[in-house]
C-alpha cells in the first residue's frame, strides 16, 4: 500500500506512460551521505563505523563506546536532514550521466527522506545539475514503484543503495530493470547482495549505457 503523502506527490509529476523511465535513488547514488553523516554524528560526540551496512548498530559513544538507541539514532538523522542535508556532495559524474538519459527517458529521483527536508534536498540537487522530479518516501520502495509505473508501456530502471528495495521493487514490480549502486567506496564490499536479479554498478561513468541500454529493450517480465 503506498501512502497518501507520497500518492500526492506522483500526481503532481507528469508522466509520459509511452515513455522510458529511470528512478534513482538519492543517498550514495546521486550524492553521498554515509561520509557527511558521520562527521554530523562526530560533531555530536558519536563515532559512526562502517563495521556493517546498519547505521543503528554502528554508532557509538565516543567516550563511553555506548551503542546509540535507535530511536536516538534516528532523531539525528532526521536533524541532519534538516540542518545539513546541503553538505551531501554529488557523487562524480551522475549529473552528467542522469542529463544524457534525459534526453531519451523521463527521470525521476525517489528518496526515502523526511517530508520537510524535501524541498531543500531537492534544491541542493538543482545546484549539482540534477534538476528532476523528486518524491520524498519512506519505508520499502516496492509498493510505489508498482503504482508509478503501472501504466507504463516503456521499460523502466529503478536504482538504489539498498538490497531490500531492489528486492521490494522485484517483489512488487517484477517488470522493472534494477541497479544496484554504492557510490561510497568504503562501504562497497560491505554492503549484503539483493536476492532478486539485479546488476550491480557502483560508478555512473560504468552505468550510463548499461542503464541506457535496459531504457532501449521492450518491457522486461520478471
Amino acid at each position: 500500500m503506498v501512502e497518501d503523502f507520497i500518492l500526492q506527490q506522483i500526481s503532481d509529476i507528469t508522466i509520459d506512460p509511452c515513455r522510458p523511465m529511470l528512478v534513482c535513488d538519492a543517498d550514495e547514488v546521486l550524492v553521498h551521505f554515509a561520509l557527511p553523516l558521520k562527521n554530523y554524528f562526530a560533531d555530536h560526540g558519536y563515532h559512526l563505523s562502517f563495521e556493517s551496512y546498519d547505521i543503528f548498530n554502528n554508532v557509538k559513544h565516543q567516550q563511553t563506546q555506548n551503542p546509540l538507541e535507535k530511536k536516538l539514532a534516528l532523531q539525528f538523522i532526521d536533524r541532519f536532514f534538516q540542518e545539513n542535508v546541503e553538505t551531501c556532495p554529488p557523487v562524480n559524474h551522475a549529473a552528467d550521466s542522469l542529463n544524457h538519459i534525459a534526453e531519451h527517458a523521463q527521470v525521476i529521483i525517489y528518496s526515502n527522506l523526511p517530508l520537510h527536508a524535501k524541498d531543500r534536498r531537492q534544491a541542493s540537487l538543482k545546484s549539482h545539475g540534477m534538476d528532476f522530479p523528486l518524491i520524498s518516501g519512506r519505508g520499502l520502495k516496492g509498493p510505489t514503484m508498482n503504482h508509478l509505473t503501472a501504466k507504463l508501456t516503456a521499460p523502466c530502471v529503478f536504482v538504489d543503495d539498498l538490497p531490500h528495495n531492489i528486492d521490494s521493487v522485484k517483489q512488487h514490480a517484477s517488470h522493472v530493470d534494477c541497479v544496484h549502486m554504492v557510490a561510497e567506496p568504503q562501504l562497497q564490499s560491505i554492503v549484503p547482495t539483493p536476492k532478486h536479479r539485479h546488476q550491480r554498478i557502483d560508478c555512473w561513468k560504468e552505468a550510463k549505457e548499461p542503464i541506457m541500454t535496459l531504457l532501449s529493450h521492450p518491457q522486461s517480465q520478471g
